[in-house]
């Protein structure tokens, strides 16, 4: 029969294609596990060994995920008690809500000139028919990690590296000095009305705080406000400003009027402050006139540099030539205060840009991504940064996190220019 022969026939040429189509696809499917990198089971090791950062290969551009994964988080084990060199003031913040910081800070106590616990904000309360300020977060005070903070082993300070500055100005030379603590104080209210009172009527605000630091025998404060300030036009506003500078410089003369805190110091008061050349015209920044105007009194500037992506796509989070136009400006324009009371930020957290609104990452959560996809790390020479890219689904990311290269990059610059730094935050990196 001539339909049945040409039926089996169609049968028999449907049977070759399906044949001919699967041995097809499965030779692209061999072919594809070929090519992707095998990916191996990786293991972390924690604490001291005797290999240095050099030789572990962490500080490669061609660092590999692998790598990064399993040596990260171990130092050398005379690293914990080899002291800064090169570099001025190094203020670490620790934070209730990342626990290893607080262990970091004892640990590495030796590099750090000031520990910054983030516990303390000033508030305004309705009590009857009047607002008063009030000190909150004192519940967060740990005495027993001050006093392993405080313990010998510190930072030994050095002179400035600058060469207007003379041999007798350094406060202390190759002299064993103990870390300051010196919790940060965040101002949080809201209306504009209650800042304009607080520049205007300080006397409240600067009791609560001076009898805190007084009665924890802390060396001082770190302020958090200017950053609200200029987002408001407060700083721009020439009536505001003039109450503004008049607060700080009451408060840090009440601060030194204390007695010298149990490490022998008087009470120093740090300012947290936007950088002097935003990532953005309409970012906040301070004026270096400003930071001379209040040199005097301050006696460091934590200044914010990083964060220079945030909102505007995969770019990296301090990028070296922002940095340096930083310093530029610093350098130019500022003529009475010490490079060494500027302490420019180093941040130990990077974004994960695969989400409408970057995620912030800290290093637990960048571990399990280069433990899970073991991506290519790529290092921007440009930025000074190392960044990859993975896929969950069809949806890619792009991961920018501080590396050991690119913060020993940034060490080195500051340090060469005098400056000091400020971490945010211990706890949060691969220290």
């Amino acid at each position: 029969d001539v339909s049945v022969q040409t039926s089996m026939r169609g049968e028999v040429w449907l049977v070759i294609v399906l044949i001919l189509l699967t041995g097809s696809w499965t030779l692209r499917v061999d072919a594809a596990k070929r090519a992707a990198p095998r990916k191996r089971e990786l293991l972390a090791e924690h604490g001291p060994v005797s290999e240095s950062t050099e030789e572990s290969g962490l500080l490669l551009p061609t660092v590999t995920a692998a790598t990064l994964y399993e040596k990260s988080r171990q130092w050398h084990q005379e690293g914990a008690r080899i002291k800064g060199t090169g570099l001025r003031p190094v203020l670490g913040y620790v934070t209730p809500w990342h626990p290893a910081g607080y262990e970091f800070s004892v640990l590495f106590r030796a590099k750090l000139t000031h520990v910054s616990p983030v516990w303390y904000q000033l508030r305004r309360a309705k009590v009857d028919s009047s607002k008063e300020w009030v000190l909150v977060g004192g519940h967060e005070y740990n005495e027993t990690w001050i006093n392993s903070v405080r313990q010998p082993g510190g930072m030994q300070e050095s002179c400035v590296a600058v060469e207007e500055v003379a041999e007798a100005s350094c406060s202390a030379t190759n002299a064993e000095v103990t870390t300051r603590v010196v919790p940060r104080v965040v101002v949080e209210v809201d209306e504009a009305q209650d800042h304009l009172d607080l520049v205007q009527s300080p006397e409240a605000a600067i009791e609560a705080i001076v009898k805190e630091v007084e009665s924890r025998d802390y060396d001082g404060i770190v302020l958090e406000v200017w950053m609200t300030w200029a987002f408001m036009n407060g700083i721009s506003n020439d009536a505001f400003r003039a109450a503004a500078f008049a607060f700080i410089q009451r408060l840090s003369s009440s601060l030194r009027a204390l007695q010298p805190s149990g490490t022998g110091g008087s009470r120093q008061l740090i300012l947290a402050v936007p950088p002097v050349v935003p990532s953005a015209p309409s970012r906040p920044r301070i004026d270096p006139a400003h930071m001379d105007q209040l040199a005097a009194f301050v006696d460091a500037w934590s200044v914010m540099t990083y964060d220079y992506s945030v909102g505007s796509g995969p770019q990296p989070n301090a990028p070296l030539p922002w940095l340096e136009s930083n310093i530029a400006l610093l350098q130019k324009e500022m003529s009475k205060s010490r490079p060494d009371q500027t302490l420019m930020g180093l941040n130990f957290y990077g974004y994960d840009y695969g989400q409408r609104v970057p995620a912030a990452i800290t290093a637990d959560a960048y571990l399990q991504i280069l433990s899970k996809h073991q991506p290519t790390l790529e290092w921007r020479e440009e930025h000074g940064e190392h960044s990859f890219q993975y896929s969950v689904g069809n949806k890619q990311h792009t991961v920018y996190f501080p590396s050991p290269l690119s913060i020993q990059q940034r060490l080195k610059m500051f340090g060469e220019n005098g400056f000091g730094v400020s971490i945010w935050e211990l706890g949060q990196g691969l220290e």
